[in-house]
């Protein structure tokens, strides 16, 4: 008798992330998608569908529909937000304190669970506005404002493309409570050669500003300045560390 496979259920599976992490895990022949979703009739939840993933939508509110939904898993895929809920500006305490309540409450409260909880940090968006110099009327140039020297490197990630390859190490080869710090290899950049890609593909003279009043994300820009973008996290692995 063949063994039962086992059941990844993915939280948000119609997003960018767990849309990746679907395509990845389908690929496996000992595994079984469950996409939960808000709306099962939607064209991207039929699109999960045809390609093998079982759909369905909990009510988040009835015990035993959750229950349902959470039957025979072995794993669960949840994105969280980077900030949290955070209003106003982002001091940085504040972000320090980045990961959702969700994942604090785990590690905080939750030891034995947090044994069993790995995680994935993906670093910069390439989508990210900061990334993306606009231009200035005054000079007639386009411009990074950013509170950071061109000597630092930061690490950038397409949030789509490469969660799913993230992921599916984290959940099938690596223990369990193991911590990754996800980016590209070839797009971790100092802040000057951001700057000279952008004159380079473009074609335009683009020029980095420096601004120290943080506000908002430049904040968050700020933090890493100071304290790196793993600041208060320890034992975690880069990409080149992952078992093959």
């Amino acid at each position: 008798m063949a063994a039962s496979k086992k059941i990844l259920i993915i939280i948000g599976a119609t997003g960018n992330q767990g849309s990746s992490v679907v395509d990845e895990f389908l690929k496996l022949p000992n595994r079984n998608i469950r996409c939960l979703t808000r709306k099962p009739t939607s064209s991207a939840s039929f699109a999960l569908s045809a390609l093998g993933a079982e759909v369905v939508q909990p009510g988040l509110s009835d015990l035993s529909s959750l229950s349902k939904g959470f039957a025979n898993i072995n794993a669960i895929f949840l994105n969280t937000k980077f900030l949290g809920n955070i209003q106003g500006n982002i001091t940085g305490e504040a972000f320090r304190r980045r990961e959702a309540m969700v994942i604090e409450y785990i590690l905080n409260e939750q030891p034995e669970l947090a044994e069993k909880v790995s995680l994935n940090y993906l670093c910069g968006y390439n989508t990210d506005p900061m990334l993306i110099p606009r231009f200035n009327r005054a000079s007639g140039k386009y411009s990074f404002a950013l509170p950071l020297a061109k000597d630092v490197r930061i690490s950038i990630i397409d949030p789509k493309e490469p969660t799913g390859p993230f992921v599916l190490p984290l959940v099938e080869d690596e223990d369990a409570g193991t911590k990754l710090l996800a980016y590209d290899a070839k797009s971790y950049l100092t802040i000057g050669e951001i700057v000279d890609l952008w004159s380079k593909t473009s074609g335009q003279d683009v020029v980095l500003q420096k601004v120290w009043h943080l506000n908002g994300g430049a904040c968050a820009l700020g933090f890493i300045r100071e304290y790196g973008y793993m600041g208060g996290v320890n034992n975690f692995l880069e990409p080149s560390q992952l078992e093959k």
